[in-house]
């Protein structure tokens, strides 16, 4: 191939036509094309392969590239899969949290459209069999809240109303419930707003602790109390129950 590109060179410029260049070389045209066309095979044999072997090459790296995605994909839902399991594992852990605690627990959304949520002592202290439908608060109620000094209290400023709609917080407040069938109970409330992660009001929330007993037993030490001071020399306190 070398001499044929060399020997054509040196004919043109002694101005000798391809056609002289073949006699003075002692052959035809015939006679130069069978080693021609032989080495024009193999440098088109040989570019085939490389394009066959340069295609091979791109379809495995995009073959590996696809699945290097597939398998960060994977790790990826496998890590998100094992978040939501965790997520949902410590839901469960808080509602169960919630459920037991010996304080009643009460969570109002700001959406109405959404029930209430009561645990099973803020029920019992309640004297709820179930939690209010929706579209209602435990304040739509037919029992009656009062101060420590005794005044009533309107739906307005009940903890739960003055935290869900005025976003207030209410701390250590003793409140005497009279219920429905006239029992009383004393609580220790504590409420607050809930907000969401852009500060709009989502719920409210109290929690409060029957202090019924200790309240009791308050109100016994001061009359006992009083009566020593007035000088009786013997007190016999009987409870509701006959219990002296």
């Amino acid at each position: 191939a070398t001499a044929f590109r060399i020997l054509p060179r040196a004919f043109l410029l002694a101005g000798i036509g391809p056609a002289s260049a073949f006699a003075a070389g002692g052959q035809t045209p015939m006679e130069w094309a069978g080693p021609l066309s032989g080495a024009v095979g193999l440098i088109l044999g040989a570019m085939g392969a490389a394009v066959g072997v340069g295609s091979l090459l791109r379809a495995r790296r995009v073959r590996d590239g696809a699945e290097a995605r597939i398998r960060e994909a994977d790790l990826l839902l496998g890590c998100h899969m094992s978040e939501m399991a965790r997520h949902k594992k410590t839901q469960d852990l808080l509602a169960q949290a919630v459920e037991q605690s010996p304080s009643g627990i009460l969570l109002a959304y700001a959406d109405r459209s959404r029930a209430p949520l009561l645990n099973t002592q803020a029920l019992r202290i309640l004297g709820l069999s179930e939690p209010p439908p929706a579209g209602s608060l435990p304040d739509d109620r037919s029992w009656l809240v009062y101060t420590a000094g005794g005044r009533r209290l309107e739906r307005g400023e009940m903890p739960l109303a003055r935290a869900l709609r005025q976003g207030q917080t209410i701390q250590n407040e003793e409140l005497r419930l009279v219920l429905a069938n006239g029992q009383e109970r004393w609580i220790l409330t504590n409420a607050a707003p809930v907000r969401d992660a852009s500060g709009r009001m989502a719920a409210g929330i109290v929690v409060f602790h029957d202090i019924t007993s200790s309240r009791q037993a308050e109100r016994e030490l001061a009359r006992f109390k009083f009566f020593l001071e007035a000088g009786v020399e013997e007190v016999y306190l009987v409870r509701p129950d006959g219990v002296m």
